[in-house]
């Protein structure tokens, strides 16, 4: 038997973050470090992350 598991709002996502999302950057998170992806949204490649302004 298997739950049904509702699936995630495409609004909500804990790896992604929204400022950076906002401003139209890929926005990705790494999760142990904290770093957000500085590349424009939906590039090509590998992410860029920096640690986050603020």
């Amino acid at each position: 038997m298997t739950a049904d598991i509702p699936a995630p709002s495409p609004e909500s996502n804990p790896s992604t973050n929204d400022d950076a999302a906002a401003a139209k950057l890929c926005g990705m998170t790494h999760l142990p470090t904290g770093r957000v992806c500085v590349q424009p949204a939906r590039h090509t490649g590998s992410c860029d992350f920096q640690l986050p302004s603020g």
